[in-house]
């Protein structure tokens, strides 16, 4: 959903820690991507980082590891990432610079801690199980 139809604060909270709670009960590691649609880069720049801010706040409290993809579209107009002016969805040119800067993020900072050995909690192996 865009930013410009986001459901009120509370309940976000409400939901952030619920599936937070949810995914640490299987063991299963969760991450958070925060990103703007496409129609969000037709709204006031501090709103949108505002917004993409309070969501990363959000989700860092209920313990969600957060990765940022606020400036993926490198300052272009929605028009040229959009795919219609009434659509927020990302066109072809849109959905390559998520995907790039989307394997950046892993490159940068996920991979590595999983080289260095640091662990991320995984699904759990069922007692007696082999």
């Amino acid at each position: 959903q865009g930013l410009g139809d986001a459901p009120p604060a509370e309940q976000d909270e409400q939901e952030e820690r619920r599936l937070a709670e949810e995914v640490r009960g299987r063991g299963v590691p969760l991450i958070a991507v925060t990103v703007p649609t496409a129609a969000d880069l037709d709204l006031d720049p501090a709103t949108v980082t505002a917004e993409l801010a309070r969501l990363r706040t959000l989700a860092e409290a209920a313990g969600i590891e957060v990765l940022d993809l606020g400036d993926v579209y490198g300052g272009r107009s929605s028009e040229a990432v959009r795919l219609a002016p009434w659509d927020r969805h990302a066109n072809a040119l849109g959905h390559r610079l998520l995907a790039e800067g989307f394997y950046e993020l892993l490159d940068e900072q996920v991979l590595p801690e999983l080289e260095a050995g640091a662990t991320r909690p995984g699904p759990q192996a069922e007692e007696g199980s082999t």
